[in-house]
């Protein structure tokens, strides 16, 4: 059965210039609104978080977010990531063949399901692929830009 906790560890409030510390808070410093959710702590150590740089607080203040932008990882990382995102896609997608060529030979064989069928089996097997890819790309997509085209730069006044 579990147990009620009824001590909690009280929550670490922290300014926001202290990350990355550990804390369950983070407030700004200038207007102490909490922008915890702003923030990427370090989760995985074999990728670091892709995202936005920096964020402005509605007061102002900046703070570095602990993650990186897609356009400021090395050549290497992203070929690296890309590979990986890739690689791993086609590999589920071979491991649901298996279920996806047993879902096919039940509605072929057993129900008579020509069409049917293949069209299930094609989604069974490539639906991992095209999940891992759709959950990815996108948040190159939006790094591009924001490095790219987000920040437009401005002429002096002459």
């Amino acid at each position: 059965m579990a147990s009620l906790n009824l001590n909690p560890r009280p929550l670490v409030r922290l300014p926001a210039s202290a990350f990355p510390d550990r804390a369950d808070v983070y407030e700004c410093d200038k207007c102490g609104r909490d922008i915890t959710g702003h923030f990427c702590p370090t989760g995985s150590h074999s990728w670091s978080p892709m995202g936005r740089e920096t964020y402005i607080c509605v007061c102002g203040q900046r703070y570095l977010t602990g993650a990186t932008e897609w356009d400021h990882f090395r050549d290497r990382e992203r070929s690296h990531r890309a590979g990986e995102i890739l690689g791993t896609g086609v590999f589920l997608s071979l491991m649901c063949s298996l279920p996806g060529l047993v879902a096919y030979l039940i509605l072929r064989l057993a129900f008579g399901l020509r069409e049917a069928a293949f069209v299930t089996a094609a989604i069974i097997t490539v639906l991992p692929f095209v999940l891992m890819q759709v959950s990815f790309w996108p948040g190159v997509l939006a790094s591009m830009w924001r490095t790219r085209f987000g920040a437009v730069k401005r002429r002096p006044h002459e």
